[in-house]
């Protein structure tokens, strides 16, 4: 699974990302452009960049969009709602089976 963190985010973000999801491609992106330009994920981990339709429209095999930091975020992607609360402890590990309906 490609995980693009959008951030930028505290220094070891990344590594620990990987150490806990071993195998997984991690990749942060602190520039909005570069973040634009991307065209794979399969999970977006965002901070701060603007995430409008037009980024994530290019990533095909995208299953989710995820708000670090308080609260809930929600974002429309062809008639379907992604909606995820973050709190401590929540991990990525069961976003590796989910299947969107055609």
């Amino acid at each position: 699974m490609k995980i693009i963190l959008a951030g930028p985010y505290p220094a070891g973000t990344e590594e620990k990302f990987g150490q806990l999801l071993p195998g997984d491609e991690i990749v942060t992106v602190t520039d909005q452009a570069e973040y634009e330009a991307m065209t794979e994920g399969d999970v977006i981990v965002v901070r701060v960049l603007k995430t409008p339709a037009s980024v994530l429209a290019p990533k095909k095999d995208l299953k989710a969009v995820i708000r670090w930091g308080a609260g809930y975020d929600s974002r429309q992607l062809e008639n379907r709602v992604f909606s995820w609360r973050i709190c401590r402890g929540s991990t990525l590990t069961q976003l590796r089976n989910l299947q969107l309906d055609s």
